[in-house]
């Protein structure tokens, strides 16, 4: 799997650099689509496009991530998916309180539910450390999985398509020829807390190393 290629090249420089410690900023994460169409699907859609030329979109998210000098990050998922949004909340340094819109697998219905993270630590420091770093490091885009034309193809142009399981999000990022170069993996990170309160996370500090490791991989190329 090339998520542990990469590890074997990366881990090492990630672990002696550890996880830097990043100013107060208000840097913000520049994430596509920057905005949808209310007419796309009933307006109903947050963060994923679910009417464009997903094609288009990864191109344009290529041409902008070019423009700043940072590194494509890409999330292939839906807005069915929790997991997806929950993703995008914590790349944005959000903590302690989350409203997420989400719906089943067959989409017949979308909810928005508040959940509580119930730390048992102060988490700001952290929560701020990884929004600054992805905010310094990538362009994100979202590619929608289902409605949307054309995105099995935006797949395939990076070449992810070899590598995706069906499972979403499937996150990875691209070298500057446009071709995958790392991936994210999804269980080394996540926290979860299944019961009447359902909390859905990740551990920041790991999940920073892991994206440290997955720039420098599409650095690398």
């Amino acid at each position: 799997m090339i998520s542990g290629l990469i590890r074997a090249v990366t881990l090492g420089l990630s672990l002696l650099q550890g996880a830097p410690a990043y100013a107060d900023t208000d840097v913000k994460l520049t994430t596509l689509p920057t905005k949808i169409s209310f007419f796309c699907r009933g307006g109903r859609a947050k963060i994923y496009d679910e009417c464009t030329d997903q094609r288009q979109l990864y191109e344009d998210a290529r041409a902008e991530a070019a423009s700043q000098g940072k590194v494509l990050l890409v999330s292939y998922g839906a807005e069915w998916c929790i997991w997806c949004h929950v993703y995008y909340a914590y790349l944005h340094g959000e903590a302690d309180v989350f409203t997420h819109t989400y719906s089943d697998q067959q989409d017949r219905v979308r909810y928005e539910e508040t959940i509580y993270e119930r730390a048992e630590t102060d988490v700001s420091a952290s929560a701020r450390a990884l929004k600054t770093y992805a905010a310094e490091s990538f362009v994100l885009v979202h590619i929608d999985s289902r409605y949307a034309p054309f995105s099995d193809e935006a797949l395939q142009i990076s070449g992810a398509d070899q590598y995706f399981e069906g499972n979403l999000p499937f996150i990875f990022t691209v070298s500057a020829n446009g071709k995958i170069a790392g991936v994210h993996d999804h269980e080394q990170v996540a926290t979860r807390r299944d019961s009447n309160d359902w909390f859905r996370g990740y551990d920041r500090d790991g999940l920073l190393i892991m994206l440290q490791e997955m720039h420098a991989a599409a650095m690398a190329h």
